[in-house]
């Protein structure tokens, strides 16, 4: 499967969740998310984006920590859209351990309060992203055949048909979004 998804800038998340309420949407409580990617170097931006392979930790508070690994051999066409792999871990500093002994540097730590929902086969998740500001972001699993390109402008459609402004869509994850903000270049 691969996952696919649109970001949008939001001025107001509390606006964007009262619009998807009124479409039927039901939220689920906020939760506190910590992530942490790696990758095999952190020498450049450049040679960064040119990694096929980025790995998560993610914390979730009160919850799990579950271990992310994306393969994305298309961020330099669509930006959005990975085939990716998750399992639930119970030691998030073991599996730091051993991702360092493979060769995976720490890249950046991204913190997040999340609020998510579904509308059709849509995920939804609304966020307010420490030092990044509020997003929210619609995603689909597609099949690993699908085309990228088709399944964004499905994405795409359905914000529009939600009212969503997309004046403010990101084609960047928020680790990017905040190595940016880092002035890693």
């Amino acid at each position: 499967m691969q996952e696919i998804e649109v970001k949008v800038k939001t001025k107001d998340n509390e606006e964007v969740i009262r619009q998807l309420e009124a479409a039927g949407c039901v939220f689920t409580d906020a939760v506190h998310q910590d992530d942490v990617t790696y990758a095999t170097t952190k020498e450049s931006m450049d040679a960064f984006m040119r990694a096929k392979v980025f790995v998560r930790i993610r914390k979730i508070k009160g919850g799990d920590t579950v271990f992310t690994v994306k393969y994305d051999d298309q961020r330099h066409v669509l930006g959005m859209a990975a085939t990716e792999h998750e399992v639930t871990v119970n030691s998030a500093e073991e599996l730091e351990q051993m991702l360092l002994l493979m060769g995976f540097v720490k890249i950046v730590r991204v913190q997040k309060t999340r609020r998510k929902t579904t509308y059709k086969n849509y995920e939804l998740c609304v966020d307010d992203v420490e030092e990044l500001g509020s997003y929210m972001e619609i995603e689909k699993l597609a099949e690993k055949d699908a085309d990228p390109r088709a399944v964004h402008e499905e994405l795409v459609g359905v914000l529009e048909s939600l009212g969503i402004d997309l004046e403010g869509r990101v084609s960047k994850g928020y680790d990017i979004l905040m190595l940016d903000k880092e002035g890693f270049v």
